[in-house]
């Protein structure tokens, strides 16, 4: 459905309530009324960590090698010693880690994509990546759970990948969208569409307000499901 631009609602009633799609629309428009491209550095400055990759084109088939390499950068920024830096120094060093962080989540949830999709290790007793990720990496139920979850929603949409390969968007951030993408009552082509304005909220908001604006265009999108939860909650009041 097209967005309510000026153009777009001259032709409608407008003492008409608006319903359904038309209402996101409203709202999506009222938000962002020119939406584009995502800004590639909204929020966020990555760092540039090419320089710390393997070079050699061969090393992406030797998995311990490439590991290794990723584990000595690990541990060459474990050695800082953050007590007495300078404050910009400090700041760097946050941003830096925290990029490395989100990079390798989007490791892990890549790898966690492909163990669900080909369920390789099912004669061993593992029938999902939810269950190969508990045993064998030591997470917790919810923590595979949302691996896996996210995993799935970068799969489905691509901005949202390259941003989580870039370090560009948080791992908070990114379950948030994933816990949304994954309800059956949304239109993926909705989802589609404005996966980049939710996605440019990510980068440039606290996560409080993403996480508000994330529910409210959920509500909208699912209107279905956001009645059902007024009315719980009409039925637990007793006042």
């Amino acid at each position: 459905a097209a967005a309510l631009t000026p153009e777009a609602g001259a032709g409608r009633n407008e003492s008409a309530p608006l319903a359904g799609i038309e209402y996101l629309d409203a709202w999506r428009w009222a938000q962002r009324p020119l939406p584009g491209s995502v800004p590639p550095l909204a929020g966020f400055s990555p760092i540039d960590l090419d320089q710390a990759a393997p070079t050699d084109d061969d090393a992406e088939d030797d998995v311990t090698a490439v590991i290794a390499t990723a584990v000595a950068s690990i541990r060459a920024l474990i050695s800082i010693d953050p007590t007495f830096l300078d404050p910009q120094a400090l700041a760097t060093l946050t941003e830096g880690v925290e990029q490395t962080r989100r990079m390798a989540d989007a490791a892990a949830t890549r790898v966690a994509c492909a163990i669900d999709e080909r369920a390789p290790f099912r004669s061993q007793g593992y029938f999902n990546a939810k269950t190969f990720l508990k045993q064998r990496a030591q997470l917790s139920g919810p923590e595979a759970h949302r691996r896996v979850q996210t995993a799935h929603m970068r799969n489905r949409l691509a901005e949202w990948a390259d941003a989580a390969r870039a370090g560009t968007v948080g791992v908070a951030q990114s379950e948030a969208m994933a816990r949304v993408a994954a309800n059956p009552r949304i239109e993926p082509s909705v989802l589609t569409r404005d996966a980049g304005m939710l996605l440019d909220d990510a980068m440039s908001l606290p996560f409080a307000e993403f996480e508000r604006n994330l529910r409210a265009w959920e509500a909208l999108a699912d209107p279905v499901s956001d009645a059902a939860d007024n009315e719980r909650t009409r039925a637990r009041r007793t006042v």
